[in-house]
């Protein structure tokens, strides 16, 4: 299973989120991907390499109203932080807008994770 797959269902574990690996064509409130922001190369040794691979993991929140998307961010963001803990170490939480089709945008809540990695040259 790839890392993004084990993102998208430790996500979908979370009630009314719905985990992608990637971008879904058409984004719909609670849905959440990780996007890809770098990897740190930790150590070489040998054949093995040790690397550190950056994702933000984003979840689209309703865009009904502030209140709404406000309430929203609240109740999922300890859920997000307990669910993503055991695949790596937690950065920033922060608001985030998503670019969608048309020019269009909503708001998202963006978790930064850290996953070490391991793997033969």
């Amino acid at each position: 299973m790839s890392l993004r797959q084990a993102i998208a269902d430790a996500l979908t574990s979370i009630p009314q989120v719905t985990g992608h690996p990637t971008t879904p064509p058409v984004v719909n409130a609670f849905d959440a991907w990780p996007q890809w922001t770098g990897t740190d190369v930790r150590q070489s040794i040998g054949r093995c390499v040790a690397s550190l691979h950056r994702y933000d993991v984003l979840v689209a929140l309703p865009t009904t109203d502030q209140a709404t998307t406000a309430a929203a961010a609240q109740q999922l963001l300890p859920l997000l932080l307990t669910t993503l803990h055991p695949l790596g170490r937690i950065g920033v939480v922060d608001p985030a807008t998503v670019a969608l089709d048309a020019g269009s945008t909503c708001p998202a809540l963006r978790v930064s994770i850290t996953v070490p990695h391991q793997h033969e040259e």
